[in-house]
């Protein structure tokens, strides 16, 4: 989120493209571990326009495999 109250999901967004939903832990970005050392932004400054980017997540407690075509930052 970028803010309380904001949707953690972004209408449009490429996360919303590749099926995140509300509610939704990301685990691993690229097959990196998400923790308090590296964040999805450390990832994603890595990654370029058109990749397409594996993503962990977890949804009602089942373990998920996501695919993110990474786009230019929505504004």
């Amino acid at each position: 989120r970028e803010a309380p109250g904001q949707p953690a999901v972004v209408t449009g967004s490429a996360a919303e493209k590749a099926g995140i939903q509300e509610g939704d832990i990301i685990l691993e970005l690229n097959h990196t571990l998400i923790n308090d050392k590296t964040g999805i932004e450390d990832i994603l400054e890595k990654m370029t326009i058109g990749d397409n980017i594996p993503m962990k997540i977890w949804r009602n407690g089942i373990e998920k495999i996501l695919d993110v075509l990474a786009e230019e930052r929505m504004h």
